[in-house]
């Protein structure tokens, strides 16, 4: 199976992280050390850099890192537990076991590396001891 690129994030010289996570969700940030312009666009489906990027640094994690980056760095759109709340962003390594259940259970939509990905915390977790309530 090919690496999938699972986060796609630049690093502007004044130490800002833009975050593309879906397709045509456009970041642009001004950055305050070089007063130049950044961008990123696609998400995971496609990698687009503006401005200086040489200025840049890119961070795109990948399906064969190693699982620790991936905890680490896999994050998942949530709207809370019922639905109410501004979207956000949460780490895998930070959510509840029982979040990472209901998706598996409900999210049919969810490529085969992401249901890898969820699959994969549930063991480690069990492996190590690991029991995050909602």
């Amino acid at each position: 199976m090919e690496k999938e690129v699972i986060k796609s994030s630049i690093k502007t010289p004044d130490g800002t992280v833009l975050t593309s996570y879906y397709r045509h969700d456009f970041k642009i940030h001004k950055d305050k050390k070089t007063g130049k312009e950044y961008g990123i666009d696609g998400g995971t489906d496609y990698q687009r850099y503006i401005g200086d990027i040489d200025d840049c640094e890119i961070i795109l994690i990948y399906s064969d890192d190693s699982f620790q980056n991936i905890r680490d760095n896999f994050t998942w759109g949530t709207f809370g537990i019922n639905g109410d709340e501004k979207k956000s962003y949460l780490k895998l390594s930070e959510m509840s076991n029982n979040h990472i259940k209901a998706i598996l259970n409900t999210q049919n939509h969810i490529s085969y590396t992401t249901k890898n990905i969820f699959q994969q915390e549930l063991e480690y977790r069990k492996d190590n001891y690991i029991f995050i309530k909602d």
